[in-house]
């Protein structure tokens, strides 16, 4: 198919099929990313949209709704770029030209609102809570994603202190809470409305399973009740849904080191993304509570017509320089954010 020139008189480039462009800091180069290979421009660069090579080309071609045999022109911008996790790369916003349509796709799809992440430490009802160090590096990393997927951030440290007005339009509710967060019955009953409406969207971080005991419904709301970390060390997790945005970066076993956490209440329709491997954990250590269905990590379901993701990964500094750590919260808020599914 051909295009004449775009609204700034520039003529799109025509790579031959829909991809994923990244630009290399420092020398200019961009690497294009197909279904089986990578064509590359400028200086051979292995970046991490280089892994699973399929998964991009195919999730783009979903959203457009175009057969996999067509050919797309398309436009590579230097404009509206995103930091990548932190890494030397970056996104560049992908224009498709064609005879009916003309898109802008971005990892994010192109959604546009705001991530409200709230970090408060709140005490249990029977005493304080430990207070986690990377809560502000972690609102950092955060500002970071929100801004590869387009949204605005907002912060906050006490919900006492939180308009109306940033719940009620918030598109994703990120929280890294821990002990009895203070939310008004009001503030409890929006939450609830604006996920089953699917207008507000949770990503659970870490300790969010440990908060909230006094509200019934918060459980099923992230997805499971913390029930304790009778280890913290290094371990393997099973990748179970590789092709998911939130694994697709990773091998069929990811190594970490961090606090594992049980949990109770685990919502029986909940897709558990990350389990520990078997024979990872000493059984006999004190506290443990074993179930059929092992150790889950991470997990994602519906809520209604919202979605949550949960990862009980991050409670040490390592994890958010990590960029493989980061790109999993990063696949789960595309997958939040995503209309199609995976």
């Amino acid at each position: 198919m051909g295009v004449g020139a775009d609204e700034s008189g520039k003529r799109p480039r025509e790579i031959g099929e829909f991809g994923i462009a990244w630009r290399s800091d420092g020398d200019g180069s961009h690497n294009i990313v197909f279904g089986e290979f990578a064509q590359r421009c400028g200086v051979d660069h292995e970046g991490p949209s280089t892994t699973r090579r399929q998964e991009p080309r195919r999730l783009l071609e979903r959203h457009l709704g175009r057969n996999s045999n067509d050919v797309y022109d398309v436009e590579i911008s230097d404009q509206n770029m995103w930091c990548f996790h932190g890494s030397i790369l970056r996104p560049l916003r992908i224009v498709a030209l064609g005879a009916k349509v003309t898109r802008c796709v971005t990892y994010g799809w192109g959604v546009s609102g705001s991530l409200l992440f709230v970090s408060q430490v709140a005490p249990y009802g029977d005493g304080p809570a430990g207070a986690h160090g990377v809560l502000d590096q972690a609102r950092r990393a955060l500002a970071g994603i929100a801004l590869f997927h387009d949204l605005a951030i907002e912060a906050c440290d006490d919900v006492r202190e939180l308009s109306a007005e940033v719940l009620d339009t918030a598109s994703v509710l990120a929280l890294f809470t821990i002990g009895e967060t203070p939310w008004s019955p009001s503030q409890r009953a929006t939450i609830h409305r604006r996920i089953t409406a699917g207008s507000l969207h949770v990503l659970a971080i870490h300790s969010a399973t440990d908060s909230c005991y006094g509200w019934s419904e918060y459980g099923s709301i992230v997805g499971a009740r913390f029930n304790g970390h009778p280890w913290t060390q290094q371990f393997a997790m099973d990748v179970l849904e590789p092709e998911h945005p939130a694994c697709v970066h990773l091998d069929s076993c990811w190594q970490w080191h961090d606090e594992v956490y049980q949990f109770r209440e685990l919502r029986s329709d909940a897709r558990v993304l990350l389990r520990v491997g078997d024979g990872e954990l000493d059984l006999h250590a004190p506290g443990v509570h074993t179930t059929p269905a092992g150790f889950a990590i991470s997990w994602c379901f519906s809520f209604g017509e919202g979605r949550v993701f949960s990862t009980s990964l991050g409670h040490f500094p390592a994890a958010w320089e990590s960029t493989v750590f980061l790109q999993h919260l990063s696949g789960g808020l595309s997958w939040l954010l995503n209309p199609i599914d995976f």
